[in-house]
């Protein structure tokens, strides 16, 4: 059973959920469909890949039920600016819904591949990485 698509928050909603007013701040710099790649929504998953310092871009996914946040940069605060920056481009209506394909090609790792979980309900461990 799927749940409705979550109605965009206003900015002042996304900037409340911030721990602190630098967080605040360098989450509205972050939102610029530049910074992101691989941006995503459906229900209530928000995802997308932001380049930053590192080497690798941040990957970042909130559940708006919660909501919960959870993203690959090394910050210590919660939510981090760049859970907040991909929130503020979706709540302005810049990242394309993606539908349940493509999310679970992107939690599977690839077209075609069995996720970790699955693999390792099935008897297996999962897909070989």
């Amino acid at each position: 059973m799927s749940s409705p698509t979550i109605a965009p928050w206003s900015a002042d909603q996304v900037t409340a959920l911030a721990p602190d007013k630098q967080v605040a701040t360098a989450g509205l710099k972050l939102a610029s469909p530049a910074t992101w790649s691989d941006a995503g929504v459906h229900e209530a998953l928000v995802w997308g890949s932001a380049s930053g310092s590192g080497k690798k871009p941040y990957r970042v996914c909130v559940d708006l039920s919660g909501p919960a946040f959870t993203c690959s940069c090394p910050s210590r605060k919660f939510p981090c600016k760049h859970a907040v920056g991909l929130l503020h481009l979706w709540s302005r209506g810049q990242v394309a819904d993606r539908g349940t394909g493509r999310l679970r090609r992107r939690v599977a790792g690839g077209p075609g591949q069995a996720s970790p979980a699955e693999g390792r309900a099935a008897g297996g461990r999962g897909p070989a990485r």
